[in-house]
């Protein structure tokens, strides 16, 4: 479609900076009522350019610099294609999307695959737009790589959620494939894939001979970008399953690799990914859990367990898990529970969530592993339905940001007392606050990743400010870190802005909605933000270890040159 010409405000005042927007809307009345409030923004001299869809928003982000990308919800359609253009846009500009205020789930969509902020239209919708814009426009002064040609970043749009079990046998598989099926009756859609070069529990399982397996894609690595074509199996209804090997297969060092390529393509293909990972944890894993958004460790109820536990949970730490992304789901095997412990003393005693306890049911899973189907499928009144379906929803407000941990710092008693009452107000998500007087208090919880977001109030002198901004954002690598400003302040704004706080707030005007988006947003950035630092480090680490290799290769073919 053709684009309309770049609409000029012609005000000759220097004293005003000058922004320049990129509209994306379909409706003509929408657009002119966002010219009008984009104009009227006082501090900003506003140049539109307006795009009738994403194709041709793409087009013109392509040929012009924009600092802004003003979008409408509706134009996310729940496509893939539509991700992955908004996806694309986000990472060449800020991106503000503006929606009804009601639509929670898309836009956290939008957040999703890289929007920077959403900006409901309600009744706050004139204040609240051009703080959006003054804050994209931050972002868009510090970002770099906006040079043509640079490659394009997909972001996983689904989320990554992995199951592993303390040991083998425990009923890893049998929770996982379940919480599957209850995922897709709420109408998600599920991949389940298990990441086994050895075996196929799936298979075994559900009594199936699939004809092909993940080890018959790492064969054809080429296969990888069209995995969802051919190797994914319908189990049911918005369910598909990757099966692990039919016949054992020796490991091999570029597995790792190929795992990492086969995740996030299915990611990109489904609202949520369930991952089997084996109960040991090898090495050949890492990668893989380092990019989860979420990791459930599936235990018993055995005294012995807790052991078993803290070495698992320690191996997730030391590959980067944050504790905030970690949850217990405990499973009795047999009936005979004399020698098992309350779930609840179990994940008292191990310091995590604990999303369900699952009932000993022999009989039952054993009739529906003899049919092939899963439990909720073959006993959807039984109790371990009810109790497998709970865990589901459970994991579901945990993965979806419904319960979140934050922890406030140097708040006083005002400040506490603000943002408490603010957030208790909250209906979709509940707040668990944990308040500190200083940066020293918190520095433990935050360097093992023990909350979701971090609100920093500043305190003292500017110096004294900047040193804590500067020390929280390098150990916030994991969590989000927000400004909470008490007067407004723009240069407080592009310092929070430079040293990589994700948001800054101000108080006086913040609402119960607001401060509630601003935190949600802030976490999917930081999610985003930490993916990719995650895979720099990578690529920095396999660009190093190839140098390595030829320089040896030359030494080895020029021995007489004295090469260093």
């Amino acid at each position: 479609m053709a684009l309309n010409k770049p609409q000029v405000e012609l005000v000759r005042d220097p004293g005003r900076p000058s922004v320049v927007v990129l509209l994306a809307v379909r409706d003509d009345d929408v657009r002119m009522a966002l010219e009008q409030e984009l104009r009227a923004i006082p501090d900003l001299r506003v140049t539109v350019t307006v795009a009738r869809d994403l194709d041709a928003a793409r087009r013109v982000a392509s040929r012009m610099r924009f600092e802004v990308l003003v979008m409408e919800l509706s134009m996310l359609d729940g496509s893939a294609r539509a991700a992955e253009l908004v996806s694309e846009l986000a990472f060449l500009i800020p991106t503000v999307v503006i929606g009804p205020s009601g639509s929670t789930e898309r836009s956290r969509v939008a957040l999703r695959v890289g929007a920077r902020d959403f900006v409901a239209q309600d009744e706050q919708f004139a204040q609240n737009l051009p703080r959006a814009v003054r804050a994209a426009m931050a972002v868009s002064c510090q970002k770099v790589g906006r040079a043509r040609g640079v490659p394009r970043v997909v972001v996983v749009q689904g989320r990554l959620v992995g199951f592993v079990g303390i040991r083998g046998g425990v009923g890893t598989t049998t929770a996982l494939l379940n919480c599957a099926v209850a995922l897709a009756q709420g109408h998600r859609s599920v991949i389940a894939a298990e990441l086994s070069t050895w075996t196929s529990s799936f298979a075994a399982q559900l009594r199936q001979q699939p004809s092909l397996t993940l080890a018959d894609l790492l064969t054809t690595p080429g296969h990888i970008g069209q995995v969802t074509e051919r190797y994914l199996a319908p189990l049911l209804p918005g369910v598909r399953l990757l099966y692990g090997s039919a016949t054992p297969r020796a490991p091999s060092p570029d597995d790792a690799e190929l795992f990492d390529r086969v995740i996030n393509v299915l990611g990109y293909q489904a609202d949520y990914v369930l991952v089997d990972l084996p109960a040991n944890l090898p090495e050949l894993h890492r990668r893989v859990v380092r990019h989860l958004d979420h990791v459930v460790v599936v235990i018993d109820r055995y005294k012995s367990s807790l052991a078993v536990a803290v070495e698992t949970i320690a191996r997730l730490d030391a590959w980067g898990v944050a504790r905030a992304c970690i949850s217990l789901l405990a499973i009795d095997k047999d009936l005979d529970c004399r020698d098992t412990r309350p779930a609840e003393a179990l994940a008292s005693e191990l310091g995590f969530s604990l999303i369900g306890s699952v009932p000993a049911a022999p009989i039952i899973c054993s009739q529906a592993s003899g049919r092939g189907v899963p439990v909720l499928q073959s006993a959807a009144g039984h109790a371990l339905s009810a109790s497998l379906t709970a865990a589901a929803a459970e994991l579901v407000k945990l993965v979806d940001y419904q319960r979140l941990k934050v922890a406030v710092v140097n708040a006083d008693d005002g400040v506490t007392k603000t943002l408490s009452d603010l957030l208790k107000e909250s209906e979709a998500v509940r707040f668990e606050l944990t308040f500190a007087s200083s940066v020293d208090e918190m520095l433990e919880g935050v360097t093992q990743g023990a909350f979701h977001a971090v609100l920093l109030v500043p305190r003292g002198s500017g110096e004294d400010f900047q040193r804590d901004l500067s020390r929280m954002a390098i150990l916030c690598e994991r969590i989000a870190l927000v400004v909470v400003a008490p007067v407004a302040d723009s240069n407080l704004v592009k310092m929070a802005t430079a040293a990589g706080a994700q948001d800054c707030v101000h108080l006086p005007c913040m609402t119960t909605i607001w401060l509630v988006h601003c935190l949600l947003s802030s976490i999917e950035r930081q999610r985003v933000v930490y993916r990719l630092h995650v895979r720099n480090r990578e690529l920095e680490t396999c660009e190093l270890g190839y140098r390595k290799m030829i320089i040896q290769v030359l030494r080895e073919r020029h021995p007489d040159q004295g090469m260093v």
